[in-house]
């Protein structure tokens, strides 16, 4: 059984809606267990290209996947400021 929705996973559903994410179809909002879903989907982890491009770099999605889990990054925890870049 899926762990339940953590605040950064209902955080990171309320900007994606906010910003437009909803179902192309019915125009209904997407819903927080499907962001979910999609940030631990390993096709973006960075490891993948799409038409020789790489939409998110490792260290990007690691964090991200580091906050779901409710850990911080080695990064975060140094305090460094720079946020990790989409490469």
């Amino acid at each position: 059984m899926p762990d339940p929705p953590r605040r950064e996973d209902r955080s990171a559903a309320k900007l994606a809606r906010r910003d437009g994410l909803h179902y192309p179809r019915s125009k209904n909002s997407v819903p927080t267990s499907t962001v979910h879903k999609a940030l631990r989907n390993r096709i973006y982890s960075g490891d993948f290209d799409f038409d020789g491009t790489r939409y998110v770099s490792r260290e990007l999605w690691q964090e991200v996947q580091d906050r779901l889990s409710g850990r911080q990054s080695a990064n975060r925890a140094r305090s460094v400021t720079s946020s990790p870049s989409v490469t």
